[in-house]
């Protein structure tokens, strides 16, 4: 939180109020610093949300508009789509991608098989277990989706592996999809080159 300048007493990292007369000079003008930066930073990311959604909006309304005019019906939920300039000089995609994540059954399917790998294994088998247990490695505190479904492609039938597997299913939850837009525009060597806008994050 920033410290405001009326406050006489600032607080600190650790929860202590420190009289302000106490605080040097400089680290009352890193405070100001510190406030305006962010000030300007969350409203050029409030302005950077709303050109989003207007450039989504545009994009949604042409590219409806255009299936209309070819005479095809397409859903509400808008899938994945281009259009480009009329010199192909601007390229805009948008792709629609499904958030999938895991509840808690996940965690009762990595039980089942930490057991199947001890009885079946008993740590002979270390490229197996390796490979497994990578799976459920996080990133960014997230479960890598991909890995876990990679579980599923492997040749091993037993009844403690099959019901690993069931809980993984269970665990399967499909949340809200994601829209991706980027904005790419050809270099000088006729190559596209998207414009680093970030919009993902957003």
């Amino acid at each position: 939180m920033i410290q405001q300048a009326k406050e006489k007493h600032w607080i600190d990292v650790d929860g202590t109020a420190v009289p302000k007369k106490y605080i040097d000079a400089t680290t009352l003008k890193k405070e100001r610093v510190v406030g305006k930066v962010l000030t300007k930073t969350l409203a050029f990311q409030k302005k950077a949300v709303e050109l989003k959604e207007s450039i989504m909006t545009d994009c949604d309304d042409l590219y409806f508009e255009m299936a209309k005019q070819a005479g095809v019906k397409i859903e509400e939920r808008k899938g994945n789509y281009q259009i480009t300039s009329f010199d192909k000089e601007v390229k805009i995609e948008m792709k629609v991608s499904d958030r999938i994540e895991f509840d808690e059954h996940i965690n009762f399917a990595q039980a089942k098989i930490q057991e199947f790998l001890a009885m079946k294994t008993a740590g002979i088998d270390t490229d197996l277990s390796e490979l497994i247990n990578s799976a459920f490695q996080t990133k960014k505190n997230r479960l890598d989706t991909k890995s876990i479904f990679k579980l599923f492609t492997l040749k091993i039938k037993h009844p403690i592996w099959d019901e690993a597997m069931d809980l993984i299913k269970k665990s399967i939850q499909k949340n809200k999809s994601v829209r991706y837009l980027t904005i790419f525009e050809k270099d000088d060597e006729g190559k596209y080159k998207q414009i680093q806008l970030n919009f993902s994050a957003l």
